[in-house]
């Protein structure tokens, strides 16, 4: 609690002005020094190429030189002891004296001890000082403490999924599952490589707290036992639709987020060396990379290889989001998101979303040839194919809601490249952030991309700060700015089934079903062929509109590679067959019959349903269909 560690009483006492030099002189002067200088078993491993010795090195000075203090007691840990040294003036102190001091010393922290094993235990703010608590804070917690490891704030993506949890309790959003057929499998020892998974790790023994709180904390537990539920269905011939229907339970049921692990097995026997195994997870505990990361070490152990134990805690991630400059990602964000006029909406510029509830899929996959030509274009133009499928996708908004200044979300690693072994940390470590352009008709497409591309790389400074804040600063009342999502995924859940040795395991192809909270979804995945899977809320977007999103989309990308000096303008929406029935509309009145409807039929058509919608844009003006339609009846 002392500010700045007790700097400014050094800097006052002697460089202060004559009155606090005069006041802090006249304090009474400490005449003894405690320096316990930590655990210095965990600084030299097996590795380290000097370790102390452990033969006495002898007096550090000699027995006439001037002492710091009168007393000076140093303590450390090491080779699993608690040493203390006792330094004495013998001109103050008599040795019997110092003797008899550190018995009752030795006697006290005995004591101390005891009372610990034999008490409740408790929890003070130094503790847990990520938590910034109070005492009282920490008793009105009424936390087991013996069995609280630690206590430190969420990342900013944490945060956004307790917010949707707490809002919209029994959904089904951010419960992700993975399922996998595997033969072979010993399932106690499949048990065991987990739960030792979840030892290592601090993140996966979270749970949340928030009632009471100025913000919400996860306590992390010593123990988290992993729940594991078995099955024995080897006389169903067909258990598909059981699977199915055990998955959908097991999501169904969701978790009490204040009670660790927020994870749990269920393996089903479907044959005789046959299982399927159900991983249920919620996805505030884990990122793709993350899951990708830990079904690898779970493997590891399996087979029975140590893994790599330089990867950090989740915490010094934590600890490291404390440090940032807020005040600078503040400033950053609000000229970023002054550029928007208004959330980007496309659910609300398509048609009519499905009566029916839940969530759809559609899958887009581009053949090889269209796959390389896509990664040829983007290395050309200097660009990562993620960029190439965000240009297509910005410009897609900008013609479908008619706003010059479009706005979609992104994700973003949240790995700091600071942080030794980063990248084998366990956590969710992802952020989404608004990604904003101004697709002007005038950009060639190289200057459009290389453009996103700055953007990108401008963002990655701030890719820490909480969406929700960056909501409040842009301006619109905190307001969702955009209602679609793209995130690239560059972790395969295969992957992780086919590194390494596994046990002598044999995998099926692995399904991953993930769900978040934004009406639309746009999952890439760049392998042999690129795939955009489209996840949709039907009660925000129908099934045919995501299909007219999925055809254009794709049109458009294709259209990105033709021509990197190719005006933005000249790209539409329409296909060679929504060209051929745009013909068709402009029949003569005697082949309307036959051709179709007329445009001045379909525009008011448009008008009855939709008149508010924007339906042209020029110089700086915008007619709603009802404008259009009025204008064009009273000419």
């Amino acid at each position: 609690a002392v500010p700045s560690n007790g700097l400014g009483y050094g800097v006052l006492r002697h460089l202060g002005d004559a009155e606090s030099r005069t006041a802090l002189r006249a304090l009474p002067e400490a005449r003894v020094t405690f320096n316990y200088l930590g655990q210095f078993d965990g600084s030299f491993d097996a590795g380290a190429r000097f370790v102390p010795a452990d033969e006495p090195a002898g007096s550090s000075q000699d027995a006439a030189a001037p002492l710091g203090n009168w007393l000076t007691l140093n303590g450390q840990v090491h080779n699993g002891e608690l040493m203390f040294d006792w330094s004495y003036s013998r001109s103050v102190l008599g040795a019997s004296v110092v003797e008899g001091l550190a018995a009752a010393y030795g006697e006290e922290l005995q004591a101390l001890v005891a009372h610990c094993e034999a008490s409740a235990g408790g929890l003070t703010p130094s503790d847990v000082p990520l938590a910034g608590l109070t005492q009282a804070q920490l008793d009105a917690l009424a936390l087991p403490a013996r069995e609280v490891e630690d206590l430190y704030p969420l990342t900013p993506m944490q945060q956004g999924m307790l917010f949707h949890a707490l809002y919209e309790p029994g959904g089904d959003a951010y419960i992700n599952q993975m399922r996998v057929d595997v033969e072979g499998l010993d399932v106690a020892r499949f048990h065991v490589a987990w739960q030792g998974a979840v030892d290592r790790h601090d993140s996966l023994r979270a749970g949340f707290l928030w009632e009471g709180l100025d913000h919400p904390l996860q306590a992390i537990r010593r123990k988290a036992a992993v729940p594991l539920r078995l099955e024995d269905w080897r006389g169903d011939a067909e258990p598909s639709a059981r699977l199915e229907a055990l998955a959908e339970a097991e999501r169904q049921a969701g978790f009490d987020l204040a009670s660790p692990p927020l994870l749990r097995l269920t393996v089903v026997r479907t044959g005789q060396e046959r299982h399927h195994v159900i991983l249920t997870s919620h996805h505030i505990l884990l990122d793709g990379w993350s899951s990708s990361q830990l079904l690898g070490e779970v493997l590891q152990r399996y087979a029975g290889h140590a893994p790599a134990t330089d990867g950090g805690r989740f915490r010094d991630h934590v600890a490291w989001l404390q440090g940032r400059d807020r005040a600078a990602s503040e400033a950053f964000w609000r000229a970023r998101t002054a550029e928007i006029d208004q959330p980007t909406r496309i659910a609300a510029a398509g048609g009519q979303p499905d009566a029916a509830e839940g969530h759809g899929v559609l899958e887009l996959v581009f053949d090889e040839g269209e796959t390389l030509r896509l990664t040829r274009f983007a290395r050309q133009a200097q660009v990562t194919l993620n960029t190439l499928v965000q240009a297509a996708w910005l410009l897609l908004l900008h013609r479908r809601t008619g706003q010059g200044t479009v706005t979609a979300g992104v994700t973003v690693s949240g790995r700091p490249a600071e942080l030794p072994g980063i990248e084998r940390q366990i956590g969710l470590f992802i952020n989404t952030l608004p990604l904003v352009g101004t697709p002007h008709p005038a950009l060639t497409v190289s200057e459009w991309l290389t453009g996103l591309q700055a953007r990108n790389l401008e963002m990655r400074e701030h890719e820490y700060t909480p969406l929700s804040d960056i909501q409040r600063w842009s301006g619109h009342g905190g307001e969702m700015l955009f209602d679609s999502l793209l995130v690239f995924e560059n972790y395969p859940l295969s992957d992780a089934f086919g590194r390494g040795d596994t046990g002598g395991l044999r995998f099926g192809v692995p399904r991953n079903h993930e769900l978040t909270s934004v009406p639309l979804t746009l999952l890439m995945g760049a392998g042999e062929r690129l795939t955009l899977t489209f996840s949709h809320w039907r009660d925000r977007i129908g099934d045919d509109e995501v299909g007219r999103l999925a055809d254009q989309i794709r049109g458009l990308l294709l259209a990105l590679t033709e021509d990197v000096g190719r005006r933005l303008g000249g790209f539409g929406l329409l296909d060679e067959e929504g060209w051929r029935s745009f013909a068709g509309w402009n029949a003569s009145r005697d082949d309307s019959l036959t051709a179709g409807p007329l445009v001045p039929d379909v525009i008011a058509e448009q008008a009855a349903l939709h008149g508010a919608r924007p339906a042209l844009s020029f110089g700086g003006r915008t007619l709603s269909y009802a404008e259009l339609e009025a204008q064009a009846n009273r000419l």
